[in-house]
């Protein structure tokens, strides 16, 4: 019988963080560098910081309190504070009940994918091939913002590297 007062343990086929990095993180930011949209870098933002707890289960106890560990990632990894807002906001129904809240919105348009052709006037001038680009930025407020696909890219280099 299990105690109730403490976690049980489920086996959904992933067992520590690097498992969770390679067959989760990993397909969701294929799926978001083949169509950038602003659907799948929620998907990707909220798999990012799924990262932590993964992370923090993976510790040797004692453990540190998650919001000793959070000030610890958000040091190395201040995009990884965005992250959260983005993935945390998605979770709560676009509100968030906490101090420190840096993101204010997802700005601009997502990428369909696929492949467009752009050329200058009349055929002149220079031609561009490939994806529609991506605009997707984080608003910061007082007319700060960062780039959502640069901010996902450098969070996932980070867990890569942390997990290694």
């Amino acid at each position: 019988m299990t105690n109730p007062n403490q976690p049980q343990a489920v086996n959904i086929g992933v067992n520590n963080a690097r498992e969770y990095l390679d067959s989760v993180a990993y397909p969701a930011n294929s799926s978001f560098v083949r169509i950038k949209n602003r659907d799948n870098a929620i998907a990707l933002a909220k798999t990012l910081w799924e990262l932590r707890d993964w992370h923090w289960n993976d510790l040797p106890d004692p453990k540190p309190a998650k919001g000793e560990l959070d000030k610890q990632l958000f040091a190395a990894c201040p995009e990884l504070e965005l992250v959260r807002d983005v993935a945390e906001s998605a979770k709560h129904g676009g509100k968030l009940h906490r101090r420190g809240v840096k993101v204010l919105a997802i700005t601009g348009a997502g990428s369909p994918g696929g492949t467009s052709t752009v050329t200058g006037p009349a055929g002149y001038g220079a031609s561009y091939e490939g994806p529609p680009p991506c605009t997707l930025a984080l608003d910061l407020g007082n007319g700060q913002s960062r780039n959502l696909p640069e901010v996902l890219e450098t969070t996932l280099r980070f867990w890569r590297d942390t997990l290694s």
